[in-house]
């Protein structure tokens, strides 16, 4: 014995207070009597699939636009920054790659006498831009992690206000320190 639904329109007509509204169904049942031929090959009663013929789980990393956005462009820009960096020799890149430190391009970091007379949008750039291999991937976790996190529960809009206030204002902070620093020693060293 089979049970076939079928729904029936109850009134076709949208109401005069609500143009919008949706007709409404009732659903009905009926019981007819089949006979089936035989076994059918997609029954809900079927067991599932061994594990051996089923699709292979793959890792799937679903990330958010700007999180995307944000460490792609921590990787691509410390890349360049690495490739393009003024005062070091191959060698001196390759010997200490995990922790060494070394002037930025100027146009992609913060250096003090170079960059901000000339180069303005270094105050964003320089967020994503590391000087060594253990910088790179410290920012490159917090950002995978915190971004996921954060783009997720603010949306997209509230975590990019949220990522310029973090990147511009300690960046023009430290400007500022480092222009007070020179005119209180008047050294230009520290620039």
């Amino acid at each position: 014995m089979h049970c076939a639904l079928e729904l029936v329109p109850t009134d076709l007509r949208p109401s005069v207070a609500d143009p919008c509204q949706l007709p409404s169904f009732t659903l009905s049942t009926s019981t007819t009597r089949l006979e089936s031929p035989g076994p059918t090959l997609l029954s809900s009663s079927s067991p599932p699939l061994p594990a051996a013929l089923s699709p292979p789980a793959m890792a799937r990393i679903n990330l958010p636009p700007l999180t995307r956005g944000v460490l792609a462009a921590v990787v691509f820009f410390t890349l360049i920054n690495f490739a393009l960096r003024p005062h070091a020799d191959w060698v001196e890149k390759v010997e200490k790659p995990i922790i060494g430190v070394g002037n930025g391009v100027p146009w992609l970091t913060i250096v003090p006498g170079y960059s901000v007379p000339w180069y303005p949008w270094v105050f964003a750039l320089a967020t994503v831009v590391e000087q060594n291999v253990l910088g790179l991937v410290t920012t490159a976790l917090t950002v995978f992690y915190g971004g996921r996190y954060l783009e997720r529960a603010w949306a997209s809009h509230e975590f990019t206000k949220f990522m310029l206030f973090v990147a511009m204002i300690p960046n023009v902070l430290t400007y500022l320190l480092y222009m007070v620093g020179f005119l209180l020693t008047s050294k230009g060293s520290i620039l």
